[in-house]
């Protein structure tokens, strides 16, 4: 009896997209999967609430109480959600998040790829938001665009 791995069974089997920069280092990207997206989810809820916590000492008790308040709605009707989440991904900020996320790196080392080779990183971060949301494979968004 063989066994199916579970990345096999979404579609995210594979070595993973590569990117070399000018100065030979070498990176690959992976697919988006259940975790990263979750990861990503992760990471904007964090900011928001970083957001809050930095505005709390200009905030008096009830405001501070509010906005925390007001967070865990956003939250609750879904606006952390990755697929809320995509059209950010066209802007500055909402690329560097995604390019962290896929190739695993932390803010520093992507805004160097972006640095060193920006057309490459995008032509690869686009190949994976195609490759990990085609619309055969299980779990895809149906209107999952880049």
């Amino acid at each position: 009896m063989s066994s199916v791995s579970v990345s096999e069974v979404i579609g995210n089997e594979g070595a993973g997209i590569p990117l070399t920069l000018p100065d030979g280092r070498a990176f690959t990207a992976r697919l988006i999967d259940q975790a990263m997206k979750s990861a990503i989810e992760r990471t904007y809820q964090g900011r928001a609430l970083q957001a809050v916590m930095e505005m709390k000492p200009a905030l008096t008790p009830d405001e501070y109480r509010d906005q925390l308040a007001e967070l865990a709605k956003r939250k609750a009707a879904g606006a952390y959600r990755f697929t809320g989440l995509m059209p950010l991904f066209d802007t500055p900020d909402g690329f560097f998040v995604l390019a962290q996320h896929v190739f695993g790196v932390d803010e520093d080392a992507a805004l160097g790829m972006a640095v060193a080779s920006p057309e490459e990183l995008k032509l690869v971060v686009r190949q994976v938001m195609e490759e990990s949301f085609r619309p055969n494979r299980a779990g895809a968004p149906a209107a999952a665009q880049p």
